[in-house]
């Protein structure tokens, strides 16, 4: 029994997947947005001419929203001719932000692999799902053919333990994270996150901490299937689409690998799992509210001692 990114991939390839594995696997949903589309377009024109699968990805135009350029107005009038001609769904200016539509639509399900051609497509692990980056090439790849190949991440266990006090919010959670393990500190890992403070965070508040893991260079951010997910799913009309493995606990004892460490402050306790790399737990019941600012991973902690916060317990 492995870490939760690990059961997605056995799960999708029928056998077992181990950390560091060079995997191809279908993928159940992808995303482009109008900043990557056309490249996206250019290059899946030169490879195929029909998407396959074309109920599987969406298009969407929010970053450019309203055009700025002539040139954004004929980038988003390709994207949207690309849609409709191959069938694909679309969502237009003014319909929502990428990933938040792509929460919201259904195409993204427990133990799904869903990707998008933005940086901060991890935040679908938000439904217990592998979220992914990936270039344009890649999606013109997967517009085509419907696989991906990807290098299986190792984990990072992240426990929030506590109840968070009044007034502290899932991006103060988030921000103490991206300050503590820094922009390269879980670089190509998969942040999977538990602890008793989750059950006191919706799954908008999960999905804001999954979409920061970003600026820590995680490959991807996975919360848990539990109550909290089950009722959102109930009430997006989704029902139960977990399956047979719906409990995800935490990895059985195995033989420890060495692996480089982040610089980060994290616990030295022994991972349970050769995939486990790492583990950290963090008590919310002490956070303060955060403030980012303009220079990269930059926190500021509002207190009557106001100063620039650089992670861990200060």
């Amino acid at each position: 029994m492995g870490t939760v990114v690990e059961k997605i991939f056995s799960q999708h390839l029928n056998r077992p997947v181990h950390a560091g594995e060079m995997v191809v696997v279908d993928v159940d949903a992808s995303m482009m947005q109008d900043i990557n589309g056309p490249a996206v377009i250019e290059n899946f024109d030169s490879i195929a001419g029909y998407v396959s699968s074309p109920g599987r990805h969406l298009a969407v135009l929010d970053h450019c929203s309203p055009c700025p350029s002539v040139n954004a107005a004929n980038t988003q009038k390709k994207m949207r001719e690309f849609a409709w001609r191959q069938g694909m769904r679309l969502a237009d200016q003014g319909e929502g932000v990428c990933h938040q539509v792509m929460l919201e639509s259904g195409m993204v399900r427990p133990g799904s692999i869903a990707v998008g051609t933005d940086s901060h497509s991890c935040m679908y692990g938000a439904l217990n799902a592998f979220g992914a980056a990936v270039s344009a090439a890649d999606e013109a790849v997967i517009l085509a053919c419907g696989r991906a190949w990807f290098r299986v991440p190792e984990t990072i266990r992240v426990e929030f333990t506590g109840r968070p006090a009044p007034g502290i919010s899932a991006m103060d959670l988030a921000l103490y994270m991206a300050a503590t393990l820094g922009v390269s500190g879980a670089q190509y890992r998969c942040l999977e996150f538990g602890g008793e403070a989750l059950r006191f965070l919706s799954v908008d508040a999960r999905a804001t901490i999954c979409n920061i893991a970003a600026e820590t260079g995680a490959k991807c951010a996975i919360m848990p299937y539990d109550e909290i997910l089950k009722k959102w799913l109930s009430e997006q009309k989704r029902g139960d689409t977990r399956g047979s493995w719906r409990t995800l606990t935490r990895c059985t004892p195995a033989r420890w690998k060495s692996i480089p460490q982040p610089a980060c402050r994290l616990s030295p306790r022994r991972p349970a799992s050769t995939a486990l790399c790492r583990s950290a737990a963090w008590k919310v019941t002490r956070f303060s509210r955060f403030l980012s600012g303009p220079v990269p991973m930059a926190v500021w902690r509002i207190s009557r001692k106001p100063g620039r916060f650089c992670g861990g317990d200060r």
